[in-house]
């Protein structure tokens, strides 16, 4: 404060994130550089569209009941307190939350900065913190898989690792796919309350297929609650997951994905469902060839 002037003494020493966000595919998102210092990745992930979104999360100021705000632009650098309350338009406005969902932004040839702010709750004096940008929503896709003998959870996530969707390689990097497969012990599913075990799906997020379609959103537990769209891809088969409607593991898991024999069985889910058999359908001999479904964690 100034005192007898009245005036505001205002903190610019300010971080700003910025995401390219480009209708091109293959745009990299990062963080942009205070003045003077090096630039430094957040990510390297590129995105394919901005329906996707981001989350951006920041740490909490110091002081008594702090409040934040997040501004972005399209044109202006933001690269002053100032100038992001000058020229930022407002998504957020002040309030105690700690992170914010970037989903309404269409998407731009060009680049959109995001900055947030803070201030001591009700007053004037504004500093800024580093927000970290990670995707909100998610993508998953489809491989073949010969019969039941996976080479066990391990075995079935390197087959997802090496046959990633095209589409998907071309969009996504720096991720590590795994398989929505339960054996009872290397990999469990949250049911009831029980927590999970190496589980693969994310709590509260949305997973898109290679071809932007939403497959669906999972609870804050991290499972399936709701189905958008049934795959178009492989409508014809059925997917290994070993699960029971309740998300437990079935006793059918093809000798915990090690057996190809037709006197073993294995629960599949179909994938073309809308509803709880999309994970858990029927039994079928472990001799059957089948797809899996790998999601990105």
């Amino acid at each position: 404060m100034a005192g007898a002037q009245g005036r505001v003494a205002w903190s610019v020493g300010i971080l700003w994130v910025l995401l390219a966000l480009s209708s091109a595919m293959g745009a990299p998102f990062t963080i942009a550089p205070l003045p003077g210092q090096v630039q430094g990745e957040e990510g390297t992930s590129p995105i394919q569209s901005f329906i996707y979104g981001w989350r951006l999360t920041w740490p909490a100021a110091e002081g008594e009941s702090p409040e934040y705000q997040v501004l972005y632009s399209a044109t202006a650098p933001l690269d002053t307190v100032e100038g992001a309350q000058k020229s930022g338009t407002v998504l957020m406005d002040w309030g105690p939350a700690l992170t914010y969902d970037v989903t309404t932004l269409p998407p731009l040839a060009g680049a959109y900065t995001f900055v947030v702010l803070s201030r001591p709750a009700g007053g004037v004096a504004v500093t800024a913190y580093e927000a970290q940008a990670a995707f909100l929503n998610k993508y998953v896709y489809f491989v073949t898989a010969p019969n039941g003998n996976l080479g066990g959870i391990a075995g079935a996530d390197t087959l997802c690792q090496q046959n990633v969707d095209p589409v998907i390689k071309t969009q996504m990097t720096g991720f590590t796919p795994k398989v929505m497969l339960v054996d009872g012990s290397v990999r469990v599913a949250p049911a009831g309350t029980q927590k999970g075990t190496s589980w693969v799906l994310t709590p509260n997020t949305h997973y898109f297929y290679p071809n932007g379609l939403e497959m669906g959103e999972t609870d804050p537990s991290g499972k399936l609650t709701k189905i958008v769209n049934g795959s178009s891809t492989v409508w014809w088969t059925a997917i290994y997951t070993g699960l029971t409607p309740e998300w437990g593991t079935a006793s059918d898991t093809c000798g915990a994905w090690t057996q190809d024999v037709s006197t073993a069985m294995g629960m599949l889910g179909l994938p073309v469902s809308k509803e709880w058999t999309f994970w858990s359908k029927q039994t079928d001999a472990c001799a059957t060839a089948a797809s899996l479904l790998c999601v990105q964690p």
